[in-house]
């Protein structure tokens, strides 16, 4: 369509949406199959975030031991951030796999969680079926995982990042920005 002008015209026509005749699934094993993906596509996508949120945590860390460096008190702050940046990357390492940077990492590095719901999530999207007992089991298991790293996440942030940031404000300096999270459950 030329740029300016506009279409007059609309054409409809009805259309009924039939199920593949040959599959053998039914309209209940279809929806289980897409509800067990939407739940798994969304502990992935919070695996992401804490994953970022973690990096940038970690980021701020570096930060502000670069920023005080040349004062009289950088000691005090590198001593402090350290051990604080390597309980971050624990967590984080525990999620994601931090050092593979090709797509065939699993091959010499285990499986961190973020990899084995994508792993599911693609196994459960295979047919046109529901998702097996073993696929909600692993599933299960899996999120149970995510939920307990992101406790220690969160006891983490605040307990020893607060008492960090308690620290800079004492000498004067910004302190680690997090934002706001969402309850875990």
């Amino acid at each position: 369509m030329a740029s300016g002008s506009s279409c007059k015209d609309t054409l409809t026509r009805q259309f009924a949406v039939i199920a593949d005749p040959r599959a053998t699934s039914t309209t209940a094993d279809l929806i289980q199959q897409f509800e067990l993906v939407l739940k798994t596509r969304d502990k992935i996508t919070e695996v992401s975030e804490h994953s970022v949120r973690i990096e940038d945590v970690q980021s701020q860390l570096d930060q502000r031991v670069t920023q005080t460096k040349d004062l009289a008190f950088a000691k005090r702050v590198d001593s402090a951030a350290a051990p604080l940046r390597k309980k971050f990357e624990a967590l984080r390492a525990e999620l994601y796999e931090v050092g593979c940077h090709v797509d065939q990492c699993s091959l010499d590095q285990p499986m961190k969680l973020y990899n084995q719901l994508m792993t599911i999530n693609g196994q459960i999207q295979l047919g046109d079926y529901a998702p097996t007992a073993q696929h909600r089991e692993m599933f299960a298991e899996w999120s149970g995982k995510v939920a307990e790293q992101l406790r220690k996440l969160q006891q983490l942030e605040e307990n020893e990042l607060a008492a960090f940031n308690r620290l800079m404000q004492e000498l004067g300096m910004p302190a680690v920005f997090v934002p706001a999270r969402k309850v875990i459950s």
